[in-house]
């Protein structure tokens, strides 16, 4: 008979944040480590790689599916599916049992367990040049740093050898023991460059582990956008309320998407396969439907669209804007069908303690924050269409929006929002 059940507390944590007029920009925040080829030598395909792009379709299938749920609120929201699916996939990974087939179901799992750690080492592979050696050295100078830990705070030996040694192979996982909240956000600040300097307040005297993700994102646009040029203009926050923003313009041929309902453009970064995609509704007040089109399958086929040959000459128009959110995601999941993880009497972790029951899923918190400067902002990958060249034709975000920032050798989404107010 169990009396106490230590609790296991996975938190995450992304940010995104764009601090052009210092470092030529900066945004983002949940990726890792190994090599990138660069744009300038021939495109790295992903043939041999099905289980990186297989990955990449799942953390952002059930990344919409959240987002769906936090946008029933009203306001900006800014949100990773890498870093939320990258600490999902770490806790999955010491799952048993119905608790292991339930995550599995909910955060959209198509692959064994094993190969989900698997698929994880090789997108990090893919992803680590972003974040090693000097900014010179780096794909475009981009910064990109995708980092995990298993925080230990008992001194005991409940959390096993073997799972240990996972989280360190399959997710270049940091491991720290008799750990307290101050080394918890310690470690999170150090790995956002301070953009989230906290991310719990207290631990409980049972915690027995903190899985963390922290992503750090930080690049220059390939065409920066003149600072003389932004001046004040109007954006339509609803059909009835108008507020003036401080617009950046550039003209470019830019790939741009135009549906039923929406347009989307294709903004890249001096690291071209990072990117931010803009999706505007044609209406002020048509975000809603179609951010709900928008599910997985929908922003694969738009991502592709928008990677095509088909381009436009762009009259662009862009608020500068800056977003922070944060989130408990326990509620969301529960209602996603994501039960028994969260049950103390249930939950099976014997993959993380080598067979003892007792650990549960206390809580999923997720922090994140944008900053989009003329220098630089967060990518997202789209989908391109085929327009005339001719006179720019324009594509001005004058009123609420959604945004992804995509690497486009992964199609993973590392950042998304919706604005509804840059102010």
């Amino acid at each position: 008979m169990i009396r106490s059940r230590p609790t296991h507390w996975v938190i995450l944590c992304c940010v995104a944040a764009a601090l052009l007029p210092i470092a030529a920009g900066s945004l983002l925040g949940a990726l890792v480590s190994s090599l990138l080829v660069p744009m300038q030598s021939r495109p790295m395909t992903l043939n041999s790689e099905d289980s990186v792009a297989a990955l990449s379709e799942t953390y952002n299938a059930s990344g919409q599916e959240l987002f769906a749920r936090l946008a029933a609120a009203p306001g900006n929201i800014v949100v990773s599916p890498y870093s939320i699916g990258t600490a999902m996939a770490l806790a999955r990974s010491g799952a048993g049992g119905e608790t292991d087939a339930e995550m599995a179901r909910v955060l959209r799992h198509r692959m064994p367990r094993a190969e989900i750690d698997s698929a994880n080492e090789k997108t990090l592979a893919i992803l680590g040049p972003y974040g090693r050696g000097p900014s010179s050295s780096r794909p475009g100078n981009a910064t990109l740093i995708s980092a995990n830990a298993v925080m230990l705070p008992l001194s005991g030996g409940l959390i096993s050898t073997d799972y240990l040694a996972r989280a360190r192979t399959s997710y270049a996982a940091e491991i720290f023991r008799k750990a307290d909240p101050t080394d918890v956000n310690n470690w999170v600040g150090r790995k956002t460059e301070g953009k989230i300097d906290k991310i719990v307040d207290r631990l409980d005297p049972d915690a027995a582990a903190v899985l963390l993700n922290a992503v750090y994102f930080k690049a220059p646009w390939f065409d920066p956008f003149d600072p003389a040029r932004t001046r004040p203009q109007a954006f339509a926050i609803s059909p009835s309320q108008t507020v003036e923003v401080p617009m950046m313009r550039r003209e470019g041929i830019l790939p741009v998407v135009t549906e039923a309902g929406f347009s989307a453009i294709r903004v890249p970064y001096q690291a071209l396969r990072l990117h931010m995609v803009v999706v505007l509704p044609d209406r002020a007040d048509g975000l809603p439907a179609v951010s709900a089109r928008l599910d997985g399958a929908g922003l694969t086929q738009l991502f592709a669209r928008l990677r095509g040959d088909a381009f436009a000459l762009v009259d662009l128009a862009l608020p500068r804007f800056r977003a922070k959110f944060e989130a408990s995601l326990k509620d969301h999941f529960r209602a996603l069908g994501m039960t028994q993880a969260f049950d103390a009497a249930n939950a099976d972790f014997s993959g993380m303690t080598g067979g003892s029951a007792g650990l549960f899923l206390k809580d999923v918190t997720h922090a994140a924050m944008i900053d989009v400067t003329e220098e630089g902002t967060e990518a997202a990958a789209a989908t391109a269409q085929a327009m005339a060249v001719g006179r720019p034709q324009p594509f001005h975000v004058n009123r609420p929006f959604l945004f992804y920032i995509v690497e486009s050798t992964t199609n993973a989404i590392l950042l998304q929002g919706r604005i509804v107010d840059p102010r």
